[in-house]
């Protein structure tokens, strides 16, 4: 396309991948052919910057797409800034392969994977990065279950990561942390005077993640008087700052966590049923880690690895004894305690090998 990010050259390759004819898109803008974002998404130089890249410059990235007939792809993308002999000004082309059935292959295939800072191999673990890769082109709310240690937010993480808004902000809030006061002026900031203390005006939680990803915490120990709020919220995508008379519009997705069920507090009145169907668009459950021990070397690996690279101790492996105490043990703390017990291993561990007797008693 040109320096208008007008398309003005399509193959018959392009056509088979986007389903989009030539006749169709030629001389129209990129990010109009390819709402909303162009074919690029979020990676697309235009957004990020809005200049336009260096003679020669090239981007490569994989992008997920939905045809014109709604067909997921997975596509890798790659970009190059060009001028023509003769040509009256720059142009960029995008050459795009379909690694669909190469992603999927390798995700299915994969007996240890790691997606986004997390491990897992097991079905249920699987289950979790597949309804993630789904997400992708949707920013409907998210509720991740799970006991405390599973990963909760790095289940948020990477939904966010995985979307559109991937090159917006990422903000997290522990709702269970904070009094409920300090909590509403955290999610919807204040103005100035509004109370004391209040010495300028501050932005929200919920204005700082504009266009981006708001992960809310602990979201099952709200207050029922602040879940009347939160949800009003949530309908309106619209709020008032503390103390304030004007109205905020924000374009944000949620994210929310908890380690209680509140399908059982809605049905003993403690959470509110309008709210829980609110933030349960799409439910995503991390099992507890000792309902997916074959994802125990993995995690080990994953976590020597930090190790080494904090403790500065060339720390290899587990012995084969001591694997085996660990895949006996029930891991009431999950991902957390068994990070604490190898950290804990570490310090003890003289050599390259972790044996029993380094870890916790």
């Amino acid at each position: 396309h040109d320096e208008e990010r007008r398309i003005f050259l399509m193959n018959r390759a392009a056509e088979g991948i986007t389903g989009w004819k030539r006749a169709e898109a030629i001389g129209k803008p990129c990010h109009k052919v390819f709402a909303p974002d162009g074919i690029c998404g979020s990676h697309c130089p235009f957004q990020r910057s809005g200049t336009w890249p260096q003679p020669g410059e090239e981007h490569d990235n994989e992008v997920n797409f939905f045809t014109r007939q709604g067909e997921q792809k997975r596509l890798r993308v790659r970009l190059q800034s060009l001028r023509l002999d003769g040509g009256t000004g720059p142009l960029l082309m995008a050459a795009i392969r379909d690694i669909t059935e190469v992603s999927q292959l390798r995700f299915d295939l994969k007996k240890r994977y790691s997606f986004h800072g997390m491990v897992g191999g097991s079905p249920a673990m699987r289950e979790v990065f597949r309804t993630i890769r789904q997400l992708a082109g949707s920013d409907y709310p998210v509720l991740v279950s799970g006991e405390s240690g599973t990963g909760k937010e790095l289940v948020a993480r990477a939904i966010h990561n995985e979307s559109r808004r991937q090159q917006h902000a990422f903000v997290p809030i522990n709702c269970g942390a904070l009094p409920e006061n300090i909590l509403e002026s955290e999610l919807f900031g204040h103005v100035r005077g509004a109370f004391t203390g209040a010495i300028r005006d501050k932005k929200g939680r919920f204005e700082l993640a504009d266009r981006g990803t708001l992960f809310l915490d602990e979201v099952g120990e709200l207050s029922p008087a602040f879940q009347v709020k939160l949800l009003r919220v949530l309908q309106e995508q619209r709020f008032e700052p503390v103390g304030g008379e004007r109205s905020v519009q924000v374009d944000v997705r949620v994210v929310a966590a908890t380690n209680r069920n509140l399908k059982e507090m809605v049905d003993q009145g403690g959470f509110r049923q309008d709210l829980y169907y609110r933030l349960s668009v799409v439910p995503v459950h991390l099992p507890p880690l000792a309902e997916r021990r074959e994802d125990l070397p993995g995690l080990v690996e994953q976590i020597l690895d930090r190790v080494r690279a904090d403790s500065g101790k060339d720390i290899r492996r587990v012995s084969d004894g001591a694997m085996d105490l660990l895949l006996a043990h029930d891991w009431p703390g999950n991902v957390r305690e068994l990070i604490n017990a190898l950290q804990f291993a570490s310090v003890r561990c003289p050599g390259e090998i972790l044996e029993t007797d380094h870890l916790p008693p």
